[in-house]
């Protein structure tokens, strides 16, 4: 799973990190270089020259059927691409610290997303995904579409930034 926020990554010393066992965060090297903010000047990027277009992330309207079911075929061949995407079917993701329905279905809506399903096609899964699992099916019409847009956003972020790094290299 992609981590955009740093306050995941960078932890402070004397603190733990939870992802998985609690691991102690310690300080590996400490040294007496210090930096002038000048000395990373020539090492910058004009970004006026390499800017990059945001995309705007739209969302279709869709059917809420409590029947509904994901497109065989897609969700036969989403399944083989990775593991992590039958454990957040079957709510097997250990490393979620939010294990909520919700959790699974934003997982779930960004695998399909960047599959290139529908939203329609992602509504079934989330809705069938709901009923497999006894969760509240939230057949109404606020909750799908904000889930889906908050997948497909961070798919334009984690592309977005990886045009960033090609610019960089």
């Amino acid at each position: 799973d992609s981590t955009f926020d740093l306050s995941r990554v960078f932890r402070v010393p004397g603190t733990f990190n939870n992802k998985k066992e609690p691991v102690p965060v310690t300080i590996i090297d400490i040294n007496d270089n210090r930096y002038n903010p000048e000395e990373f000047d020539p090492y910058m990027v004009n970004i006026d020259d390499k800017t990059i277009e945001t995309k705007q992330v739209k969302v279709d309207s869709f059917i809420l059927d409590s029947k509904a079911q994901p497109p065989f075929d897609k969700w036969e061949a989403l399944k083989i691409i990775d593991d992590k995407i039958v454990d957040s079917w079957n709510h097997n993701r250990t490393e979620f610290q939010d294990q909520s329905a919700s959790s699974y279905d934003m997982s779930l809506a960004t695998f399909a997303a960047q599959a290139e399903w529908s939203d329609q096609e992602i509504v079934n899964l989330l809705i069938s995904h709901r009923r497999i699992q006894s969760e509240d099916l939230k057949l109404r019409e606020d909750y799908y579409p904000r889930t889906i847009q908050k997948a497909r956003q961070a798919i334009e972020k984690d592309k977005d930034e990886q045009d960033i790094e090609e610019l960089l290299e």
